[in-house]
């Protein structure tokens, strides 16, 4: 997969969250991000398109999901809804879980946003 080209902000956050999961135990993290090989795409069945996610790691035999919702992510949600089922699908049989990772101040908008979706996200709050 080839690496797309991310903004300072998208950057910094992956950095706050690498640290954050490192701290908790994750390890063989995947992200978006010149220092780590890319996330692979995750499927609901093998002939149906996959998504990749902003990062993919393990912990206690589990993988787990995770997308950054950075300022330029927070907008067009409707066609976030059918990725973010895959991922929390995919995560569940794997035995892990799906993270949103969001700015502390966006809390509260992430989670009304969701509580209209059919998925129930962990998050992950990180400071600007």
């Amino acid at each position: 997969m080839k690496k797309q080209k991310v903004s300072k902000e998208r950057v910094q956050m992956i950095n706050s969250a690498v640290a954050y999961l490192r701290v908790k135990g994750y390890h063989q993290i995947r992200a978006t991000h010149e220092s780590f090989k890319a996330p692979r795409a995750v499927f609901r069945l093998a002939s149906e398109p996959g998504f990749a996610p902003d990062m993919i790691a393990e912990k206690d035999f589990g993988s787990y999901l995770f997308e950054i919702l950075d300022e330029q992510a927070m907008t067009d949600w409707d066609t976030k809804v059918e990725k973010w089922k895959v991922f929390d699908e995919y995560a569940k049989r794997k035995k892990g879980r799906f993270y949103l990772i969001v700015y502390s101040d966006t809390v509260d908008e992430v989670n009304e946003r969701v509580a209209h979706m059919d998925i129930e996200p962990g998050l992950i709050r990180i400071t600007r």
